[in-house]
């Protein structure tokens, strides 16, 4: 028994948004099921380890956003039980302002990125609190409520590591942890919280949605601890100069551009992460919490 990755292909670049599968010898269990638009690769991922999208009966989910959820109502739709945060049962049962909202920051772009949405039955959803566990298959599954860069965001304590979603941030192999900060949700002072929760549980493995296995565990956590409080630390001083994010992201653009060349020295490496965290988005929701927080 395992926990295996399925890299989805996103706008058809490779190791930019992963889903994972739990093999045990009952069926498979789905962490993760990635925007809608891809899935075609997500099937292609499950017939390439023998399964169907009818075979997945148990769904769990790190957090709601379209790149981790977007797909869940599809399966859904073939059967499974969905797990979730109570903050984001209402959305998948009436997801009409998660459509909303992305549609302000993805104008139309929304149908190529992430497909369709549909509602999910509340019958067929489970809600997770923190330190609640679920035996599926003979597997205990744990829930580890971890706010910071979603209100409802979970990762999930498994046999063999922790299912992150994106409380661990983005981590490209040969590169740093970093913190992905889209709105409207960025809290670093709950973040950093979330990490002490996942460090204390003394993972050896992480599984990262963007984009990995790691087994580097606890070095991994605490360097991203570290990395927020250096964002938070320039960002800061550019919302204190002006306090409207269009006006700082070519400075924050900049500034991260030379901070991964610092610690990468790959070009495509670099590359990746300027795709997988993409400045301009990042500083609106960093902006946002600080105008949150007064």
């Amino acid at each position: 028994m395992s926990i295996k990755l399925i890299d989805l292909h996103f706008m058809g670049r490779a190791e930019s948004v992963a889903v994972f599968i739990m093999e045990t010898p009952e069926g498979p269990i789905l962490f993760e099921t990635g925007p809608h638009s891809c899935l075609p690769k997500l099937e292609e991922g499950l017939a390439n380890l023998g399964y169907r999208a009818s075979d997945i009966k148990h769904v769990f989910l790190t957090h709601i956003h379209l790149d981790h959820a977007g797909a869940a109502w599809y399966f859904a739709e073939q059967g499974a039980t969905i797990y979730v945060h109570a903050k984001g049962e209402k959305h998948l049962v009436d997801p009409s302002k998660l459509i909303h909202s992305a549609t302000k920051i993805y104008g139309g772009q929304m149908d190529l990125l992430w497909g369709q949405i549909k509602p999910i039955p509340a019958s067929q959803l489970v809600i997770a609190d923190h330190q609640e566990s679920f035996t599926i298959y003979g597997q205990t599954i744990r829930a580890l409520f971890s706010p910071g860069h979603a209100v409802h965001h979970i990762a999930w304590h498994t046999p063999y590591g922790v299912v992150c979603g994106d409380v661990a941030g983005i981590r490209m192999k040969g590169g740093p942890a970093f913190p992905p900060c889209p709105p409207p949700d960025i809290n670093f002072e709950h973040w950093r919280e979330s990490l002490d929760i996942l460090i204390a549980e003394s993972p050896e493995v992480l599984y990262i949605s963007h984009f990995g296995i790691f087994d580097d565990a606890i070095k991994h956590l605490k360097d991203l601890k570290s990395e927020i409080d250096v964002w938070e630390e320039f960002t800061y001083g550019l919302f204190q100069q002006n306090s409207d994010p269009t006006k700082s992201v070519f400075a924050f653009g900049d500034w991260l551009e030379k901070r991964v060349s610092q610690l990468v020295t790959s070009e495509e490496v670099i590359e990746k992460y300027s795709v997988a965290n993409p400045p301009w988005i990042s500083i609106l929701g960093i902006f946002r919490y600080y105008a949150k927080r007064g």
